[in-house]
């Protein structure tokens, strides 16, 4: 017998929020904020519709992808996401390492 592993999902409209599947461990939403890696690849909602989605319960964690860097990595959680992904700070960096013992330091 094999173990299926984590199942998660990829969102791109926040009205996907409100139907996550409870057999989902997580899902990511993108683009929260405006992509440090893909040139014009912004949000299509507004901060209080975002909000609003988040604010209501749910089973399934929800990761917030897109944009994620040291500015605005509180402001993501503040929001109610679960946790980020980092992915465009980390690809851009001349040190990817640097960048990431700061984003640790940032969480804690």
């Amino acid at each position: 017998r094999v173990s299926r592993g984590p199942v998660s999902r990829s969102l791109h409209t926040i009205e996907a929020i409100d139907g996550l599947d409870e057999a989902l461990d997580y899902c990511f939403l993108s683009p929260v904020f405006p992509s440090l890696s893909k040139t014009g690849y912004v949000p299509a909602w507004s901060r209080e519709e975002l909000c609003k989605r988040l604010s209501t319960g749910r089973t399934t964690a929800l990761y917030a992808l897109g944009g994620i860097g040291a500015d605005n990595f509180q402001e993501a959680l503040d929001l109610g996401f679960d946790g980020v992904v980092l992915h465009g700070v980390l690809w851009q960096s001349d040190d990817p390492l640097r960048v990431l013992s700061l984003m640790t330091k940032v969480a804690l």
